[in-house]
């Protein structure tokens, strides 16, 4: 049982209700819960929410440019091996199937980097 002359500590998430009245004391009160601390918990559960996802899209930003620089990176570097080697067996400098060659690569590693690091976050 809670003692009548009970005193609580104020606290700005709550508020008094009026219960009954006495002779001796006017109003008798109860403490209940406002919902402002409710609204304080989802605005911070919100906020929490927007900052995860925000880091999400960094994070799949940065994936992305990560997986744009190797694919590149790859593909211009069989093309440069492969043109010095065209270069070598043919004597001279022409447009050939190497180029193809270092697109498809750049595209096998693309779509290699994609499965590793999961791409399938679009699907969402």
């Amino acid at each position: 049982m809670s003692d009548v002359c009970e005193m609580y500590e104020l606290r700005e998430d709550m508020e008094y209700q009026p219960v009954c009245e006495n002779s001796q004391n006017r109003v008798y009160v109860s403490l209940v819960r406002s919902d402002a601390e409710r609204e304080l918990r989802a605005k911070e559960a919100r906020r929490i929410r927007k900052e995860k996802e925000f880091a999400r899209k960094v994070i799949r930003t940065a994936a992305e440019g990560i997986k744009f620089l190797a694919s590149a990176g790859s593909g211009l570097g069989v093309l440069h091996v492969l043109s010095a080697k065209m270069l070598e067996v043919r004597g001279y400098s022409a447009v050939g199937g190497e180029y193809l060659f270092a697109a498809v690569f750049a595209v096998v590693v693309w779509n290699l980097l994609d499965s590793i690091t999961g791409g399938d976050y679009l699907d969402e």
